[in-house]
């Protein structure tokens, strides 16, 4: 057996072990109040999530900005939800099996860009124990899905930057999935097209790479909207997505806070994109008006353990070193190009998505569609393959899956 197939191996028994850890903690979650109620979690409404998975007949409105989730998880849902006598056992399954996926998918693109099976290994039990992946993948939401389609993206991004080749195929099968999950998700996808066609085109073809991107985006349009006439057709109560009275209701999840408090709103964008989505600090708990439960949030809350602080500083350590290394290295420039601006997108619509004009800022739900983005500025250059960055790696991974094993148990005692 090569060192290749064995670390595939362990790779695998060690990716299944964190998804069967993620339905355990579900299933613990589950028995509190903790996924009993909408918003309580991070304003996560959880049984409505639960609903859409497992339920034929639920009330399926939100497919307006996700588009084809019903379709995709609902028939799979509605099997386990018989099988194990359990919609919120089936939902937390579903949950953890794509989170798991999300895992593999990124494996796969830490290795395929240096060719080293233990630095992959650790970038991935990185991205495995950050809060973000971590808790979103054991709460039963969209976002674990969500997580997968972006990995899928970058993937297809950093191959077709690589091999200097179209890949269509490949683009639209990663469009119509980013899509079908999350619409603004596909804005990803398509910076990342764009910045791929303007790398393999000449200078004079501009206008080219203009049709070929317009008629990408169109085709992906047109191709979800066929499937979600097909999904109205089995789930009556879905919302197709391309109708714009479909959009009225967003309006209530954002606002122009941020003209009036640009620092606020910055610095809580910055904070959850850079810090929270990897080490999580204490929760904090508040009343809601609508709720007969406490909820929580990481928005007001700035408390580390030492272990937490340690690991902050660590991960910020090498966030900044993988930077420095990004920008003066010359190796697949235009990928990196692609990232930031991906990066620039999210920080840029979150400022006003998730911003409510009543000054609540509620951006950790979002964070699973730019961790992994993040963490490519430390894993797929060179520089994360030398040794002390993989003993800065191995160090900083006990610190952050001890923290945020902490941050959890005490979601357990607020809410159990």
């Amino acid at each position: 057996m090569t060192a290749l197939k064995r670390y595939a191996i362990v790779s695998g028994v060690l990716f299944f072990l964190w998804g069967a850890a993620c339905v355990w903690i579900g299933s613990s979650l589950a028995k509190t109040a903790a996924f009993s109620e909408n918003d309580i979690l991070f304003e996560i409404d959880t049984p409505r999530v639960v609903g859409d998975m497992t339920e034929f007949s639920a009330w399926h409105a939100r497919t307006k900005v996700h588009p084809l989730y019903v379709l995709l998880v609902n028939p799979l849902g509605v099997c386990l939800k018989i099988l194990l006598k359990s919609n919120m056992t089936a939902s937390i399954v579903i949950s953890s099996f794509f989170g798991f996926l999300g895992l593999v998918l990124a494996f796969a693109l830490f290795f395929v860009a240096n060719k080293d099976s233990v630095q992959a290994l650790l970038m991935t039990g990185l991205f495995a124990f950050s809060s973000s992946q971590w808790f979103l993948s054991v709460i039963p939401e969209t976002a674990s899905f969500a997580v997968c389609s972006v990995a899928t993206t970058y993937l297809v991004f950093w191959i077709a930057l690589k091999e200097q080749r179209s890949c269509l195929s490949l683009w639209i099968v990663a469009g119509i999935l980013s899509m079908a999950i999350t619409t603004t998700n596909f804005i990803q996808t398509l910076i990342c097209f764009t910045v791929h066609r303007i790398a393999i085109s000449k200078p004079c073809k501009m206008l080219t790479v203009v049709r070929v991107v317009a008629g990408y985006a169109c085709g992906v349009f047109g191709l979800t909207a066929a499937f979600a006439l097909l999904q109205k057709m089995i789930y009556p109560s879905s919302t197709l997505f391309f109708l714009p009275a479909a959009y009225k209701e967003e309006f209530q999840y954002g606002s122009f806070l941020a003209v009036r408090q640009p620092f606020t709103v910055v610095a809580q964008s910055l904070k959850h994109f850079f810090m929270t989505n990897v080490v999580a600090p204490a929760p904090h708990a508040y009343d809601l008006p609508h709720t007969l439960n406490p909820a929580i949030t990481f928005n007001r809350s700035w408390d580390y353990r030492w272990i937490g602080g340690v690991a902050l500083f660590l991960w910020l350590g090498l966030l900044g070193n993988g930077i420095v290394h990004m920008v003066l290295s010359k190796k697949m420039r235009m990928f990196f190009v692609g990232m930031v601006l991906c990066l620039m997108f999210n920080i840029g619509f979150h400022c006003f998505y998730g911003v409510l004009a009543d000054g609540r800022i509620e951006l950790f739900l979002y964070t699973g569609n730019v961790t992994l983005l993040v963490m490519s500025f430390i894993g797929l250059h060179p520089v994360s393959t030398r040794l002390p960055i993989k003993i800065a790696l191995a160090v900083l991974l006990v610190l952050v899956s001890a923290n945020n094993g902490l941050v959890i148990q005490q979601i357990l005692r607020i809410f159990g």
